[in-house]
């Protein structure tokens, strides 16, 4: 973008001033687009590194609930040995 931007700074004033000032509107258009590019790039990336964590998060939750399940299965087992033994 400088190397743009001096080629047109470096325009003679006496070789087409109006096309200068429409090649200077020109640079500050790439300047936006390649701007635009650019955040895309970083939102690529940022959207990559959520989906990551999201996926860590769903593992770490599917853990806990097979924890959960699991306690829950060995607590079921126990209930009817505490009934017995209560006389209910």
């Amino acid at each position: 973008m400088n190397e743009l931007r001096i080629s047109v700074h470096r325009m003679g004033f006496l070789t087409v001033p109006i096309s200068r000032r429409h090649l200077n509107a020109l640079v500050e258009a790439v300047q936006t687009l390649v701007n635009r590019m650019e955040a895309s790039l970083h939102d690529k990336d940022d959207l990559d590194s959520v989906r990551k964590k999201a996926k860590q998060a769903e593992d770490a939750a599917k853990n806990v609930c097979e924890t959960f399940q699991r306690r829950r299965d060995k607590l079921a087992g126990e209930i009817p040995k505490w009934k017995r033994a209560w006389g209910r």
